[in-house]
């Protein structure tokens, strides 16, 4: 799940971090900062080198105007985690479903 914010006082109870998003020549990219997840969940998600989307998933529309995005789906498949220092970096490939 893709959320701008969270409402005020809202819990979710499935495991959720924050990232930053970008739109980046044709790549939707995903930056997960390190010091705000949880170890266990960093651990679960971030312990392969790569991650599997096993089907395509859509940012809110407003989320893909805002970032300049022509495209708002991104395409399912197997990732590579890229790690720095500080982050967990995702790059997603856009899918075109008007085809």
């Amino acid at each position: 799940m893709v959320m701008n914010r969270l409402p005020p006082n809202q819990l979710l109870r499935c495991p959720n971090a924050p990232a930053w998003l970008s739109y980046n020549n044709g790549l939707l990219v995903f930056r997960f900062p390190k010091s705000e997840m949880l170890r266990e969940d960093a651990q679960s998600r971030f312990e392969s080198p790569w991650f599997f989307v096993e089907e395509s998933f859509q940012l809110p529309r407003y989320t893909a105007r805002r970032l300049g995005m022509p495209i708002h789906w991104a395409s399912p498949g197997l990732y590579a985690i890229e790690e720095t220092a500080k982050d967990w970096i995702l790059s997603f490939r856009l899918l075109d479903r008007r085809a």
